[in-house]
C-alpha cells in the first residue's frame, strides 16, 4: 500500500507512530484516518527492516507528544520497534498500544508496556475503537494553548439524512428539555481508553446494575409492547433504591439484538451485575423469568420464574427488586421499601394500557396515539399518578415540537405548557413523591420565568430520585444556573454514568459547558456526541462556535462547512454566521443572510437576534430581542440571556441602552 500522506514536519504537537512496515497495509488506514482529523502525526515512510537506526527517528520520537505502538506478531517481534519503544521509554515519553489483532508479548516487551494505556482494536467495534484513538489524541494535544484535533470523518447514516435529523432536533437544540433526553438516542456511546491491557478499563460504578432488554415470547405479536414496558417498569422500580446505580432504557435498548456477551457488555457499562430476562403475556396469564449474572464470574447470583395471573404482576415486579438488592447485598430504607411495594393502580386494565404507552411514546411522532392510551387509562382509574405524570411528560414534548415553527407565539405553546402544569399538579395531588411529576413542573416554572420555583422542584425529583438519568442531568443543570457550576458539572456527569449512550446528553452538557466558556471541556462532549450521532448537523455547528470562541479557526471552519453541508437549506442555518463572522468570513456571512431574507418568515426572532449581534447590527438585534421577550414564549435564549448576560456572543449588543432592561425584564416571573 503506498504511503498515505508525508510525515508531519512542521513545530506542532505531533503523535509518533511505530509500527512494523510488513503491517503497513492494516496500519496506514489508520493513521490515515487521524490526519484526516487533524492530528500530526509522524510516521517512518521509508526504512526498510534491518536498516541502521538514524538519528532523524531519534529526534522525531524527542520531540513528539505521545508514542502510539500497533501491536502486532511483526511488530512485538522487531528489532526496529523494541529500539523505538526503548528510546521512548528513556525519554520518558508516553506509549499507548494499539492491539490491531490478539497477538502475545514476550516477556521483555510485557515489562516495557505494563502500566501502559492500550486500546484493544479486536475487541471494540468501530466507533469505541474510533472514539479511544482520538481520546488518545486529546491527551497528545493537552496544552491548552494548542487545538485539541476533532472528529470530522464520520459513517454515513444508517437510517436518516443529516436535513432531517437536523430540523427534527432544532427545538430541542433551542429548548432544552427533559422531554428530548428521555427519547431515544441514536448510537452506541464510546467508553475511555483502557489503562491496560486487562479487560476491565474503568472501576465499576457502585452497586451498579444493567438490566438487559426483556426477550418477548408473548403468542401475538400485538403484545410484543408488553415485554419492553415491563422492562422499563423493572428499571423504575429498582431506580427507587437510591444505593442502587442502574444504567437507563435509552442506553441499554442499543443491547435488545446485541450479540455481544453478558462480560462484554458489562465491561463497556462499567457495571459488575447484569440481569436478563424474558416476558410472556397471554390472555390474562403472565411468565417472566429473570437471572442476575455477575459479569466477571458468569455465576447466576438470582434466577426465578413467575408464571401467574396478570393482576399479580406488581407483585412479581416488587419481587424481582427485592431480589436483586439481597443478592447484590444493597441496604435500603423503610421508605424506599414502600415505594418498591406500592401498587400504582388497582385496575389492571388501566395498567396494560399505561404500559403500552410506555412502549409508543418511545416513538414521539405520534403523540395523539400516547395520550389515548393515556386517557383511557385515567378513566379506568382516575387516580392513576403515573398515567398523568407521563401525560405532563407528553405535553411538556408537545412545547417543544411547536416551537419548532417559524416564530411560534405564546398561545400557540401556552396549550401545552398549561396542559403539563395541569397533568403534573393533579399527579402530585395523588402522590407527592411522584419525581417525574415534580420535574415536568420544574420545566412549567421555568418556562413562566419562575427560576426559584423551577429550582426547588428540580431539587425535589432529584431528592425523590437520583437514579433517574434526565432527573440528575436537569438538577445538574439547574445547579449551575444557580452559581453552584462543579456541584452541577457533578451530576451531570452521574447522569452520563447512568445513560452512557445517550448521545443528547453530551450535546447538551457541551452546550452548558460552553455557556460557562469552559471550552475544552465543552468541546470535548459535543465531540462524542458527534461520534455517536454522526447525522446531527448542530452538534457540528456547537462544535464550530466553541472552536471559534476558543481560538481554534482550523476546527471552527471545518465544523461550520460540515454543519451546512448536513443541515442542507433549513432557514435557521442564519445561525451560522456567527461562526463565519468571528471567522471574518464576510462572503460567507453576505451569502447566508441573502438566502435568510429569501424565507424571512420561516425564521424565528431569536434566530434574527442571535445572527444580527453576532454581526454587529444592533440595532436589529434589539428589535428582534424585544420581540422574542414580549412574545414570551419559551424559548433557549430567554434561558441563557437570563443566566449567561456576561458571554462573549452578547459582546456586540450588551452596551445597547435597552439591553440591561431586557435582560432585566426576563428576571420578571409572569
Amino acid at each position: 500500500m503506498e504511503k498515505p500522506f508525508a510525515a508531519y514536519s512542521g513545530d506542532g504537537p505531533y503523535i509518533f507512530v511505530c509500527y512494523a512496515h510488513e503491517d503497513s497495509d492494516a496500519v496506514y488506514p489508520e493513521i490515515a484516518w487521524l490526519h484526516d482529523q487533524g492530528v500530526n502525526v509522524w510516521y517512518d515512510e521509508g526504512i526498510s527492516p534491518g536498516l541502521e537506526w538514524t538519528e532523524a527517528l531519534a529526534s522525531a520520537i524527542q520531540r513528539s507528544t505521545k508514542i502510539l505502538f500497533f501491536v502486532t506478531p511483526h511488530s512485538v517481534t522487531s528489532e526496529h520497534c523494541r529500539r523505538e519503544l526503548n528510546f521512548a521509554q528513556e525519554e520518558a515519553h508516553d506509549v499507548v498500544a494499539v492491539h490491531l489483532m490478539r497477538t502475545e508479548i514476550p516477556p521483555g516487551l510485557r515489562l516495557s508496556l505494563n502500566n501502559r494505556q492500550a486500546i484493544l482494536r479486536h475487541e471494540l467495534s468501530d466507533d469505541l475503537y474510533r472514539h479511544e484513538l482520538m481520546q488518545v489524541a486529546q491527551t497528545a494535544f493537552a496544552d491548552p494553548a494548542k487545538p485539541v484535533p476533532q472528529p470530522i470523518t464520520v459513517k454515513p447514516s444508517s437510517n436518516r439524512t443529516g436535513l432531517a435529523m437536523a430540523v427534527v432536533a432544532a427545538a430541542a437544540v433551542i429548548a432544552l428539555s427533559v422531554w428530548w433526553l428521555n427519547s431515544a438516542s441514536k448510537d452506541p456511546a464510546p467508553t475511555l481508553v483502557a489503562e491496560s491491557v486487562e479487560p476491565n478499563k474503568q472501576e465499576v460504578l457502585h452497586n451498579a446494575i444493567a438490566v438487559l432488554p426483556f426477550d418477548n415470547l408473548s403468542p401475538d405479536p400485538n403484545n410484543a409492547y408488553f415485554a419492553a414496558g415491563i422492562h422499563e417498569e423493572i428499571l423504575n422500580q429498582l431506580a427507587k433504591i437510591k444505593e442502587l446505580s442502574v444504567i437507563a432504557r435509552t442506553t441499554m435498548n442499543r443491547y435488545a439484538k446485541s450479540d455481544k456477551s453478558v462480560p462484554e457488555i458489562a465491561a463497556e457499562l462499567n457495571v459488575a451485575t447484569v440481569m436478563e430476562g424474558s416476558v410472556r403475556f397471554a390472555g390474562e396469564r403472565v411468565r417472566i423469568t429473570a437471572q442476575l449474572i455477575d459479569a466477571e464470574t458468569g455465576a447466576h447470583l438470582w434466577s426465578e420464574s413467575y408464571d401467574r395471573n396478570l393482576e399479580d404482576i406488581f407483585a412479581i415486579q416488587s419481587d424481582i427488586a427485592f431480589s436483586v438488592t439481597d443478592a447484590m447485598k444493597v441496604q435500603f430504607s423503610l421508605s424506599e421499601q414502600q415505594a418498591v411495594a406500592k401498587r400504582p393502580t388497582e385496575n389492571i386494565d388501566a395498567y396494560v394500557r399505561y404500559v403500552e404507552a410506555l412502549t409508543l411514546r418511545r416513538n414521539l411522532d405520534s403523540p395523539d396515539a400516547v395520550h389515548v392510551l393515556l386517557d383511557q387509562a385515567i378513566a379506568l382509574d382516575s387516580g392513576f399518578a403515573d398515567a398523568m405524570a407521563t401525560k405532563a411528560w407528553l405535553y411538556g414534548f408537545q412545547v417543544e415540537a411547536a416551537f419548532e415553527g417559524a416564530n411560534p407565539t405564546r398561545d400557540s405553546q401556552l396549550q401545552y405548557v398549561e396542559l403539563a402544569r395541569e397533568y403534573a399538579e393533579r399527579a402530585l395531588a395523588l402522590d407527592p413523591d411522584q419525581a417525574e411529576a415534580h420535574l415536568a413542573l420544574s420545566s412549567v416554572y421555568q418556562y413562566f420565568r419562575r427560576w426559584d420555583s423551577a429550582f426547588t422542584e428540580a431539587r425535589r425529583a432529584y431528592e425523590l430520585n437520583p437514579n433517574h438519568y434526565a432527573i440528575a442531568f436537569f438538577y445538574g443543570r439547574a445547579l449551575m444556573r444557580n452559581g453552584k457550576v462543579d456541584a452541577g458539572i457533578s451530576l451531570i456527569e452521574r447522569a452520563i454514568d447512568l445513560d452512557p449512550r445517550n448521545w443528547s446528553i453530551h450535546f447538551f452538557f457541551g452546550m452548558e459547558l460552553g455557556w460557562r466558556q469552559r471550552w475544552e471541556r465543552a468541546k470535548e462532549h459535543t465531540r462524542i456526541a458527534i461520534v455517536m450521532a454522526p447525522d446531527f448537523g448542530l452538534a457540528y455547528w456547537q462544535l464550530a462556535y466553541l472552536a471559534a470562541y476558543s481560538g481554534d479557526d482550523a476546527l471552527a471552519l471545518t465544523m461550520v462547512q460540515k454543519a451546512e453541508e448536513l443541515t442542507g437549506n433549513w432557514p435557521g442555518n442564519i445561525v451560522y454566521s456567527e461562526v463565519y463572522a468571528l471567522l471574518d468570513r464576510d462572503r460567507d456571512v453576505e451569502r447566508l443572510f441573502t438566502a435568510a431574507e429569501e424565507v424571512r418568515s420561516q425564521i424565528r426572532d431569536d434566530l434574527w437576534f442571535q445572527a444580527y449581534a453576532a454581526v454587529g447590527e444592533t440595532d436589529a438585534a434589539i428589535q428582534h430581542l424585544e420581540t422574542v421577550v414580549d412574545k414570551n414564549f419559551p424559548n433557549f435564549a430567554i434561558y441563557n440571556l437570563h443566566d449567561n448576560p456576561d458571554h462573549p456572543r452578547f459582546d456586540g449588543v450588551r452596551q445597547h441602552p435597552k439591553f440591561g432592561e431586557l435582560i432585566s425584564d426576563l428576571g420578571d416571573p409572569l
